[in-house]
C-alpha cells in the first residue's frame, strides 16, 4: 500500500505524523512525507522519503497577518492555513499524485492540499490531530475559504467543512481530556510513545518551555523572564528549553539552565511541574507523565488546551498580560503544594490508550474499502 503523509511547515504539526509513518514503514508499506523543505534532514535521519510541499512567501504571510482583525487572534492564521497554504501547495501535490498515485492520504489536521487533491482523484483521507480531535472550531474557521478552492477544483464547496469533520480521525488525547464530538467521523485515539510508568521518581525540578513559535515573537523575552524568575523563586532547579530563541534574550535569568532542545519524554516524568504555553505536544507529554501544568496560552489551540487543563484539574491556566511573573508564581506555588487531583487519573487514561497499531489498522481499513470499491466498479 502507498501512503502519502502530509504536513504543514510547523514542527509541532509534523511530529505527530512521524510515529504513524514509522509504524507504516515497519509494516512494509510504501510511503512518502509531503512537507516543508526545512524538514528534509530530519526525515532523512528517520529514513523517511521526503517530497517538498511548497508554501507561501513570507511577504504574503505578513500581508495576511497585517490585514487581519487584531481583535480576532484566529483570523490571520485561519487565512494562512485555509487559503495561502493550499493554493501554494496544490501544484506540487498534484504532481506527487500524478507521479506516485498513493492509495490513501494521511494529513495532519491543518494541511489541506493533499486532502483536496485526494478527493478529486477518488483517494480516501485520514486526518491526524496534533491537538484535540474533539474540537470543531478550526474546521468551522477554515471552511468558508476552503469552499472557494473546492469550487475551483470542481468539488462541492461544503462551507461547513463536512469533508473534514466526517473523515476518519486519529487523535492522541484521551476522551477524558478531549471529548468526542457527537457528529464526528470515525476516530481512534492512540498512544504515540511507550507508556510512562506509574508514579515516576520526581526530581526537584521545574521544566519550562514555550514551544517553537512563541520563542521568535517580540514578547518572548518578557515572558521568558517572568516565567524564569517565578520558577527560581521556588528554590528548585529550573530547566528551560528555548529552541531557536536568541540566547541574548535570556540573559539575567540567573541559575536557570537553558538548553535549545530537550527530550521531553525523559524530562517531564521527572519534573515537579511544567510551565508552558499549553501547546499540544507539551500538554500531552505532561498529561502522560502526570506532571502538573501551569499554562500561559496565547493563540491557536493553546487557549482551548488551557481550558481543558483547568477543567480536568491537571493544572492551572494563567492568562498572559501585566504582572505575569506574580501570577505564574501563585499558580506554581499552588500546584507544588497540592498536586492537582486530575493528574494521576489522566496519566492512567493516557496509559490505557491503544498503541499505534490501532491507527495503522484504521488507515489500512480506509484504503481497503477504496480498493473494494474500485474492484466492484471495474468488474464486468
Amino acid at each position: 500500500m502507498k501512503i502519502l503523509f502530509s504536513s504543514t511547515a510547523g514542527l509541532g504539526h509534523l511530529l505527530p505524523l512521524l510515529p504513524i509513518a514509522r509504524a507504516a514503514r515497519n509494516a512494509g508499506h510504501q510511503l512518502q512525507v509531503l512537507t516543508d523543505a526545512k524538514h528534509s534532514a530530519r526525515l532523512a535521519d528517520l529514513d523517511l522519503r521526503h517530497r517538498v510541499l511548497d508554501g507561501p512567501s513570507g511577504a504574503d504571510r505578513d500581508r495576511v497577518l497585517r490585514a487581519a482583525d487584531p481583535a480576532d487572534v484566529h483570523a490571520g492564521p485561519a487565512q494562512i492555513f485555509s487559503r495561502l497554504n493550499p493554493v501554494a501547495g496544490l501544484p506540487g501535490t498534484r504532481s506527487v499524485f500524478r507521479d506516485w498515485r498513493p492509495d490513501v492520504v494521511v494529513s495532519e489536521s491543518a494541511e489541506f492540499s493533499a486532502g483536496l487533491v485526494a478527493e478529486t482523484e477518488g483517494v480516501p483521507m485520514v486526518r491526524v490531530h496534533p491537538g484535540q480531535a474533539g474540537l470543531d472550531v478550526w474546521e468551522r474557521l477554515v471552511g468558508p475559504s476552503l469552499a472557494e478552492i473546492r469550487r475551483d477544483l470542481g468539488l462541492d464547496p461544503d462551507p461547513e467543512a463536512r469533508w473534514l469533520l466526517d473523515a476518519p480521525q486519529v487523535g492522541y488525547f484521551p476522551d477524558e481530556f478531549d471529548p468526542s464530538r457527537p457528529d464526528a467521523g470515525s476516530a481512534v485515539r492512540v498512544r504515540s510513545e511507550p507508556a510512562v510508568r506509574p508514579d515516576p521518581v520526581r526530581r526537584e525540578l521545574i521544566y519550562l518551555t514555550f514551544g517553537t513559535e512563541i520563542v521568535g515573537m517580540p514578547f518572548f523575552p518578557e515572558v521568558a523572564r517572568a516565567a524564569g524568575n517565578a520558577a527560581q523563586r521556588t528554590g528548585l532547579d529550573v530547566l528551560f528549553a528555548v529552541g531557536d530563541a536568541d540566547p541574548v534574550v535570556l540573559e539575567g535569568l540567573g541559575a536557570v539552565r537553558c538548553e535549545r532542545w530537550v527530550e521531553q519524554r525523559a524530562v517531564l516524568p521527572t519534573a515537579r511541574a511544567v510551565i508552558c504555553h499549553g501547546g499540544a505536544g507539551t500538554t500531552l507529554g505532561a498529561l502522560a507523565a502526570g506532571t502538573p501544568i501551569v499554562a500561559v496560552p496565547w493563540f491557536a489551540d493553546q487557549p482551548f488546551n488551557a481550558d481543558r487543563i483547568a477543567a480536568t484539574r491537571t493544572g492551572l491556566a494563567v492568562p498572559p498580560g501585566p504582572e505575569l511573573e506574580a501570577r505564574i508564581g501563585v499558580a506554581l506555588d499552588e500546584v507544588l503544594a497540592h498536586e492537582p487531583s486530575g493528574c494521576r487519573p489522566m496519566a492512567q487514561a493516557v496509559r490505557a490508550l491503544p498503541d499505534l497499531s490501532a491507527a495503522l489498522a484504521l488507515i489500512e481499513s480506509v484504503a481497503a474499502r477504496r480498493e473494494v470499491g474500485l474492484t466492484a466498479t471495474s468488474a464486468p
